[in-house]
């Protein structure tokens, strides 16, 4: 509860289009959290009415983001920008 919701965002490559596609008409926010041994993470995706979550790949490093829902969350360990 300490931490505040970010503003919503959209999808970075979202085809309205596509019926399997990413959802670009579902708000969401994340918020985040750490202490000295911990990064704590929050997310929320709010699926719009007649829509749902999609998840089709089932593959390490499949393309998820041109067509499945997600939401990604990446860490850069040792600050070398990769």
């Amino acid at each position: 509860d300490g931490a505040p919701w970010s503003e919503n965002f959209v999808d970075i490559t979202g085809d309205p289009s596509n019926p399997l596609g990413p959802l670009r008409d579902c708000p969401t926010a994340f918020k985040m959290l750490y202490d000295d041994e911990y990064l704590y993470v929050m997310s929320r995706m709010v699926v719009a009415p007649g829509r749902a979550i999609v998840a089709t790949f089932t593959e390490r490093n499949e393309p998820i983001y041109q067509r499945d829902s997600d939401i990604e969350l990446f860490i850069d360990a040792v600050g070398c920008n990769h």
